[in-house]
């Protein structure tokens, strides 16, 4: 599962790859006689890159979140496998061809990078205990329809927080 702040990538929306890596920071003194030390100063993260397709009924209104993340410009939290990273969104492309099928590049820019890969839950602000009390059936089925419903709001705080709740509403009811 990929899970950019509110945003829990879906279908085709899920990349094949995500681009990451980084370098090591070093500070190199050359010295008389063709000698030198080298100081490394500790680890610079590359950005994270990746691309998919937004498909269906709600393709429009997936994009315009992402746009609206990327103008706002605040750190989100990025996890995907046992990768979590806070990030900013550097970059957002979307081509506008249909507005059921919307292709997309996204790149990040790495604030702070999670040593501990936790449950899938923790990066969506729930421990697993959390998660695990929602249980399944109808109450979280609503629960989700209900944030569905917020997620179209013209309020872009009411928009943001029912995106918020639908992901982790969603990782809640994988998880179960």
């Amino acid at each position: 599962m990929l899970v950019l702040g509110p945003v829990v990538f879906r279908g085709f929306e899920v990349p094949a790859r995500v681009r990451f890596g980084g370098r090591q920071v070093l500070a190199v003194h050359a010295l008389a006689g063709g000698g030198r030390v080298v100081d490394a100063m500790g680890a610079a993260e590359g950005p994270l890159s990746w691309e998919g397709v937004f498909s269906g009924v709600d393709a429009g209104a997936r994009v315009r979140l992402l746009e609206r993340l990327r103008r706002d410009g605040g750190v989100l939290p990025l996890s995907w496998g046992g990768w979590r990273y806070s990030v900013l969104i550097e970059r957002f492309e979307a081509l506008a061809q249909n507005p059921a099928w919307v292709p997309y590049r996204l790149r990040c820019t790495v604030v702070s990078v999670a040593e501990s890969a936790g449950d899938d839950a923790a990066p969506l602000g729930w421990s697993a205990a959390e998660a695990a009390d929602l249980g399944a059936g109808e109450g979280l089925e609503g629960r989700i329809a209900a944030a569905s419903v917020a997620l179209g709001s013209d309020d872009l705080g009411v928009a943001i927080e029912a995106a918020g709740a639908l992901a982790r509403l969603v990782a809640a009811r994988g998880a179960g």
